[in-house]
C-alpha cells in the first residue's frame, strides 16, 4: 500500500506569506494509517522518491519520469549467508523532517533503523532539487550493539532505468577516485553518483541485469566485490558496492553518498563538474532494476 505524505506542500503554502525569510525545519506528524504503510513517498517540486521499508527505494521520479527500478542494503556478519537489512528486526517508527526557506520546501527526508542485539542500520534519504537537477542524498549509519568484535560484510545494489526505459544503459565507475564516483547514462539521462566512508575497504562491481544481483539474495554465500569489473554497456545494466569493516563493541561507520539525476540538457554540465571533484577533495555527508 502507498502513502503519499502531502504535509510538506500544505506546510509550504502555510507558509508562503511570510515576509522575513526563516529556515525553519519541519517535522511531520504521522497518521495512523500511515505507520502502517510499507511504502512511503517524499517529495520536492517536480521530483519524488518511493522508500519501501521492505525492499528499499523502488521509484525516483524526476519531470514526470521515474530513472530508478530498484536500490536495497544487505549484510553478511562473520561470514554468515547474506541477508537484507530489513530481517535484522522489523523497522522503526519513519521520522520526516524537512527545510523550509520563506515558505518553500529545500528538501524532505525519511529516517529508519532496523537493529537487533548484533547490528543496527539506520537510513535516512533527503530528497532536494538542485537547480535543473534532483538528488537523493543517502546517510547509512552502521552500528556494532553487540558485545564483541563483529567481521562486517555490507552492500548496496543499485538498478536505475535511466529515460524510463531498460535498454540503451551504460554504467561505469571511475577508476582510482578515492570519493567512488560512478556515471551512468542512458535515453538521453545520466546519473552521476558519489560514495564517501572513511576508513573502510570499498569494492565495486557493474555489470548487465541478469536478474541475479550480483549474489545478493537472502541466504547466499557472501559475494566479493573486488573492483575488477568497473563498467557494463549495451542494454540494461546494474551496479553495487561492498563495505568491508571490523567492528569493535559499540563503534559504528557512517556511508555517505548523493546520487544526481540532471535533465537531459544538465547533463554534460553536471557530469564535468563531478568528475571535476575528483582531483581534489571528497564530498561528504551530502549524498539507487
Amino acid at each position: 500500500m502507498k502513502n503519499t505524505n502531502d504535509a510538506f506542500s500544505v506546510l509550504s503554502r502555510m507558509h508562503r506569506g511570510l515576509v522575513v525569510a526563516t529556515f525553519i525545519t519541519l517535522l511531520l506528524a504521522l497518521s495512523v494509517a500511515g505507520l502502517k504503510a510499507q511504502t512511503y513517498t517524499i517529495s520536492v517540486e517536480n521530483s519524488s522518491l518511493q522508500v519501501n521499508l521492505a525492499s528499499g527505494l523502488t521509484g525516483w521520479t524526476f519531470e514526470g519520469q521515474n530513472d530508478l527500478d530498484t536500490q536495497w542494503l544487505y549484510y553478511s556478519l562473520g561470514g554468515s549467508p547474506i541477508e537484507s537489512i530489513n530481517t535484522l528486526s522489523a523497522p522503526s517508527t519513519p521520522i520526516f523532517t524537512g527545510l523550509s526557506f520563506g515558505g518553500t520546501i529545500l528538501s524532505t527526508n525519511l529516517g529508519v533503523t532496523y537493529g537487533n542485539s548484533a547490528l543496527s542500520v539506520t537510513t535516512k534519504y533527503d530528497l532536494q532539487v538542485q537547480g535543473s537537477g534532483s538528488a537523493v542524498s543517502t546517510t547509512i549509519t552502521i552500528a556494532n550493539t553487540s558485545a564483541t568484535t563483529e567481521s562486517l560484510n555490507f552492500y548496496q545494489y543499485s538498478d536505475f532505468v535511466l529515460g524510463g526505459m531498460t535498454g540503451g544503459q551504460s554504467v561505469q565507475f571511475v577508476p582510482g577516485a578515492t570519493n567512488y564516483a560512478m556515471i551512468q547514462t542512458g535515453n538521453g539521462v545520466t546519473l552521476n553518483g558519489q560514495v564517501n566512508v572513511p576508513g573502510v575497504t570499498v569494492g565495486e562491481v557493474a555489470g548487465l541485469y541478469d536478474g541475479t544481483q550480483f549474489g545478493l539474495e537472502n541466504g547466499n554465500t557472501a559475494p566479493n566485490f573486488n573492483s575488477s569489473v568497473l563498467s557494463a554497456s549495451g542494454s540494461n545494466v546494474d551496479f553495487g558496492y561492498e563495505f568491508e569493516a571490523t567492528l569493535a563493541p559499540t563503534s559504528s561507520f557512517v556511508i555517505s553518498e548523493i546520487q544526481i539525476v540532471p535533465e537531459p540538457t544538465s547533463v554534460a554540465l553536471v557530469s564535468v563538474g563531478l568528475l571535476g571533484l575528483l582531483g581534489g577533495r571528497r564530498l561528504g555527508c551530502f549524498k539507487k532494476r
